[in-house]
């Protein structure tokens, strides 16, 4: 579905993301060494953010939004 607006912009944009940060080396007796270190320099990726139990995508809406509407 393809849409038009006229009169409209951006005019503010905030981002939240989990608290809790995970090494990859959380995962060095599944993947190994080696392969550890192959998928992080082929991905970039050395970390991750992941959610607590109880926190949803809309707790970290809800957070972003906040930081709009403060400013």
């Amino acid at each position: 579905m393809e849409g038009r607006f006229s009169n409209v912009r951006i005019c503010a944009m905030a981002s939240a993301v989990p608290t809790y940060i995970e090494p990859n080396s959380a995962y060095l007796e599944v993947l190994g060494e080696r392969r550890l270190k192959r998928q992080t320099r082929m991905t970039g990726v050395e970390q991750r953010r992941i959610n607590d139990k109880h926190q949803t995508t809309a707790d970290l809406c809800l957070a972003a939004a906040n930081k709009v509407l403060e400013k």
